[in-house]
């Protein structure tokens, strides 16, 4: 990880030399890097550049955007895996809002979303807020007890074969 560290770390500094603090190719490197320090296990690291990244990103562009997201997210979890989970808990909200309003309610970037504020609060030991809505019918489910008929490609009525259930 040295190694890789110190290429990211000099690539990061031509970055800032050739495009300066506020840019986007600047903050690819800050994310960079901070992903590396996750991997080696230095949050307190990993959240110096995540905060950068962020502090940058908002700069750059209005919320909600992808990118906003994405590092409130990675600062939430850094901070998260520190302990703090009270002070990740409001980053992940707003990286929630943000991808509901960029995606949609039903995308797996906000299931993501969901299961990291979950464990926030599990964490915190508030699990009747991480308790599930009560069920509702998604969009793309069949009614209840209906079965999926699955036939072989080519045939009509799937004959000689009984039927899977979703």
């Amino acid at each position: 990880y040295d190694e890789a560290v110190s290429r990211y770390y000099r690539a990061m500094l031509i970055r800032l030399d050739r495009f300066g603090d506020i840019s986007r190719q600047v903050t690819a490197s800050l994310d960079v890097l901070a992903r590396l320090y996750v991997e080696k296990g230095d949050f307190a690291q990993a959240e110096t550049f995540y905060k950068r990244s962020l502090e940058t990103k908002q700069k750059l562009v209005e919320p909600p955007h992808m990118a906003l997201a994405q590092a409130l997210s990675g600062l939430a979890m850094v901070q998260g895996r520190q302990g703090r989970h009270a002070e990740a808990e409001p980053l992940q909200r707003g990286a929630l809002d943000m991808l509901e309003q960029l995606v949609g309610p039903d995308h797996p970037y906000v299931a993501q979303a969901l299961d990291d504020l979950a464990a926030l609060f599990e964490a915190q030991d508030k699990i009747t807020e991480a308790e599930p809505p009560a069920p509702t019918r998604h969009r793309h489910s069949r009614p209840a007890g209906r079965r999926l008929r699955v036939t072989r490609p080519g045939r009509r009525g799937g004959r000689g074969r009984s039927p899977r259930r979703w």
